[in-house]
Formats: C-alpha cells, sequence, structure tokens
C-alpha cells in the first residue's frame, strides 16, 4: 500500500460546532412547504449552490480502522423544489478525492470523480419531547432504495484492499445552521446533523444513519443554498 500522511483542511464553522451537539428525541414531525419572496411558491424552483466548508468527508471503519473518503467539493446539479413541499438534487462530489485510512492516504483505494448521488429532499419541523424545535431536512435516494450512492475505490486502476465498490446506504438529516430555514433569506446554510436522535417519526420511521459497507458511516461539511435574485425559507 502507498501511505502519505496528509492534514485536512478546514470545515466551516458551522460543522465544527455541531460536533458537539447531542441527539435529541423526535417527539413529532410535521411536513412543511416552501416560501419564494415571503409567498408559497406556485411552480418550481431551481435552488443553486455556494461553497461553505473546503472539505467534505465521509467517515466509517473498515478492518478495524478509521476509513475517511476527503473531497475538497461538493456541487449541487439539478436542484429543485417542488410545490409539495419537496425537492430533487443531484448532490457532485469532486476535486482530488482522496481515501484515508487511519490518517494515511492510500492511493490505491482513491475513489472515481465525481462521487454522486442523487437524492429526494423534504423539510420537516421537528419538536422533541423539550419542546424545542427544528427545521430538517431529509436527503434520501430517490430511486426509492436505501442505496445513497456507490463509491468505486479503484482511480488509479488499482486493487483496494476493502473492495473496490462499496456501496453508502441510508438517509442523511441535515439542518440549517443558522436555525434560520424558516426566515426569508437568499440563501440557507446547510449541513448534516451529526450523530442520531433525529429520526423521522414517519410513517415510514427515517433515520440519520449512512452506513459504508456494513458500518455505520457519517456526512460531515457545510453548504450555503441559494435561489439566485429571490428569498427563500421553508413554511410550516
Amino acid at each position: 500500500m502507498s501511505h502519505k500522511k496528509i492534514g485536512l483542511k478546514a470545515l466551516g464553522l458551522c460543522l465544527m460546532a455541531a460536533l458537539g451537539i447531542m441527539a435529541f428525541s423526535v417527539a413529532s414531525a410535521q411536513a412543511t412547504t416552501w416560501l419564494e419572496d415571503g409567498a408559497a411558491i406556485g411552480s418550481t424552483l431551481k435552488v443553486e449552490s455556494v461553497a461553505d466548508s473546503s472539505t467534505w468527508l465521509l467517515h466509517s471503519t473498515a478492518l478495524g480502522g478509521a476509513v475517511i473518503i476527503h473531497c475538497n467539493e461538493l456541487v449541487v446539479k439539478d436542484g429543485l423544489l417542488f410545490t409539495n413541499g419537496t425537492g430533487l438534487a443531484e448532490l457532485e462530489f469532486k476535486n482530488n478525492c482522496l481515501f484515508l485510512f487511519n490518517g494515511s492516504h492510500e492511493t490505491e483505494c482513491d475513489p472515481k470523480e465525481p462521487i454522486v448521488s442523487t437524492v429526494k429532499i423534504e423539510a420537516y419541523l421537528h419538536e422533541n419531547a423539550a419542546k424545542e424545535k427544528f427545521e430538517l431536512f431529509l436527503f434520501s435516494p430517490d430511486d426509492g432504495t436505501l442505496n445513497f450512492v456507490t463509491l468505486h475505490l479503484n482511480k488509479n486502476g488499482t486493487g483496494c484492499s476493502i473492495g473496490e465498490n462499496i456501496t453508502v446506504t441510508g438517509h442523511v438529516i441535515a439542518k440549517d445552521c443558522n436555525k434560520e430555514a424558516l426566515v426569508d433569506k437568499e440563501k440557507h446554510l446547510i449541513e448534516p446533523v451529526v450523530g442520531t436522535g433525529f429520526d423521522l417519526t414517519g410513517p415510514p420511521v427515517r433515520k440519520n444513519s449512512l452506513k459504508f459497507g456494513a458500518n455505520t458511516a457519517s456526512l460531515l461539511g457545510s453548504q450555503w443554498l441559494t435561489i439566485t435574485g429571490h428569498t427563500w425559507a421553508v413554511h410550516v
């Protein structure tokens, strides 16, 4: 194996603060709609992304060690918000994506780029048992399966020790970093929630839980979502 220690670029401040968040037990989940310029949308809206954190990480374990898929860029392509309160987007992770095992770069396992996941977006207002409210976003595989993305770990044409094709399954629950999802703004800073406990009660029940193969995984990073020339928000 080829090993090289590398330093990770800075994650957004929003995400760094989120790493200390404790899990919350969700008592209820209420579906929402979207606002454009202060009014409920009457047609499909196009959403674009602006970078915040300079690093996106998928963190998990394999063969008894820590695995990190490290990419320098996320682009939200073909992002759409629909009048029924849902959305659709293609998440494209790219820009020198690397495979790290126990902090060392293993070139034979670097993923092919771009890493693409097509997701359905749903927004919910949650209230936990302590009557605290959270505006959350569910990103789930659009094809109705649990397959969030398949990683092809053979960019350099060599065999990866943990396998060349690893499927990441599950859902990602995200939040507005500034707790302003209900505030009409041109852009909102969105990040994955760290840890479990923000599960959507459903039906069906959907948990904030990714798996890298058979092992639990977390997605770390943050991104601005914007509608050029207009403000937007979540509306209950």
